[in-house]
């Protein structure tokens, strides 16, 4: 028994020692050599994904654009506003003069539909003399040259023809004038 527990206790001394030189070994082995740098191979558990920023950057724009139509309906609304405005005073002393800055006011609004309301009243006034030193061929050409200032998107068809016909009223009345 004596020659069984020698042979243990050698061979534990034995196991140790190797075990202590391997560990020093590799500590020298890792102090020699320098550190490499880890590449991440998938993204971080807090990144955003490609199709998460694209979606945020359509959100973005959405809000962008839905924030660009609100103000421009708000300055859209205040040129209405004063258009109706200039127009009760034009109402009380249409001249020519006045009957410009309207008509100007009008295309400025950026609505057919707005520019032809007061064109037709504008029209209604002239044939009713009540507008002062305005000829037939001017009138014509402030309304065609007014008409050109709405967006495209404004100059519908209907409001085209309308005013396309009342221009060429307007000039055949001149030519029977002259």
């Amino acid at each position: 028994m004596l020659i069984f527990f020698t042979i243990l206790v050698v061979f534990s001394a034995v196991v140790t020692i190797w075990i202590f030189l391997k560990t020093r070994e590799n500590r020298d082995y890792l102090t020699s050599q320098p550190l490499k740098e880890i590449e991440p191979r998938s993204r971080s558990l807090f990144e955003p994904s490609e199709e998460e920023i694209r979606s945020l950057e359509r959100e973005e724009s959405v809000k962008t654009e839905a924030q660009n139509a609100e103000e421009m309906r708000r300055i859209l609304a205040g040129k209405a506003e004063r258009l109706s405005e200039f127009k009760e005073f034009w109402k009380t002393s249409p001249n020519k003069r006045a009957t410009i800055q309207l008509l100007a006011l009008a295309a400025q609004t950026g609505s057919g539909k707005i520019f032809s309301d007061t064109a037709e009243n504008v029209i209604q006034q002239w044939q009713a003399n009540r507008i002062e030193d305005l000829s037939a061929e001017q009138l014509a050409q402030i309304l065609d040259s007014h008409f050109w200032l709405l967006p495209n998107e404004e100059r519908t068809p209907g409001v085209s023809f309308w005013l396309k016909q009342e221009i060429a009223s307007l000039r055949r009345s001149s030519v029977g004038k002259n």
